[in-house]
């Protein structure tokens, strides 16, 4: 029941977030100067609102109902971030140990390796092949590590400007991250769970189901997807039913489009919606443990083969030299 700059005033005071308490000083101010809460935020280019969220806000004001919309917000924005997390914590594990593996690969062979093949070198006998390959890499390790950066930096910059470039077709690319092991998975099932919850926020606050089509696109972020979607939303609007024209899109899967056919014969898409949305982001919380489950083993057994190997490298040498004596 507090007055809205009151509410914004308390913000500004209890926060210890600078950007945050900045934030409600220029709400605070335009509010003042006569504009509405909505108006205020769309004005502010940084304060990370999206346009759906911007709309809600601005249906709710028009409504009355602005308490409401912003539980649904907060709602949504608790979702996204505990989605978030539960990729960052099922991935940075397995990132963190393949570069600290990368990192101590490089010292061995750049200043462990040498040692012994300067030991080796003075006895003037011929070595085994695994050994000769070791003592190889150890010499050009610059080299080696060099073309590895490169084609990884190069593997990034396709990916990140190829479509925007015309390198190549959108729906290749798009194909190239789905087939990717884990992470395709991962980025599809995020795209499908912004886009249904999307819907479903709109849709409950009275949205028209075109309007509200048009939006929960622009929180897809794969790029032929969003161009199927598009040409769905087209169909729409030229009186296709909803899951005729996802349907077409294979964008959500076949239980999702079931599901909305249901949804429209009865009248409820809005539930729809959030039933795919809890669904699917059941499924990522499955799919991001397994990934963490599956990574993690990988990574072990290809750190541990790589020691071995250069154990065995090192040591059969030595073991020929003894055999000497």
């Amino acid at each position: 029941g507090m007055p809205i700059l009151s509410c914004l005033e308390s913000i500004k005071t209890e926060t210890h977030v600078f950007k945050i308490k900045y934030l409600c000083y220029l709400l605070l101010k335009e509010i003042q100067e006569g504009h509405s809460l909505s108006h205020a935020i769309k004005k502010i280019p940084y304060s990370s609102f999206s346009s759906i969220e911007i709309s809600l806000i601005h249906l709710a004001e028009i409504s009355g109902n602005l308490d409401q919309s912003l539980h649904f917000i907060q709602k949504r924005l608790k979702k996204l971030f505990t989605i978030q997390q539960k990729i960052i914590s099922a991935l940075i594990y397995p990132c963190i140990t393949l570069a600290a593996s990368f990192i101590i690969m490089f010292a061995i062979f750049y200043w462990v390796i040498p040692e012994f093949s300067a030991l080796f070198s003075l006895h003037h006998r011929p070595l085994p092949w695994i050994t000769s390959v070791i003592l190889n890499c150890a010499q050009h390790i610059k080299k080696i590590y060099g073309i590895i950066l490169l084609i990884i930096a190069s593997i990034f910059l396709i990916l990140k400007y190829g479509v925007e470039y015309n390198f190549f077709s959108i729906k290749i690319y798009e194909a190239f991250i789905n087939k990717t092991p884990v992470i395709g998975k991962i980025v599809k099932t995020t795209n499908q769970i912004h886009f249904c919850f999307s819907m479903f926020i709109l849709l409950k606050s009275g949205i028209p189901i075109h309007s509200a089509f048009k939006e929960s696109i622009d929180h897809v972020t794969l790029p032929y997807s969003k161009q199927q979607l598009h040409a769905a939303l087209n169909d729409i609007m030229h009186g296709k039913p909803v899951s005729q024209s996802l349907k077409n899109t294979r964008f959500l899967p076949y239980f999702a489009i079931q599901t909305i056919n249901s949804a429209e014969n009865t009248g409820q898409l809005d539930d729809a919606f959030h039933t795919l949305y809890e669904q699917l982001s059941d499924e990522l919380n499955q799919c991001s443990d397994r990934a963490g489950k599956t990574i993690e083993p990988f990574i072990i057994i290809l750190l541990g083969g790589m020691i071995g190997m250069i154990v065995i490298a090192i040591y059969l040498p030595i073991f020929q030299l003894g055999s000497l004596y």
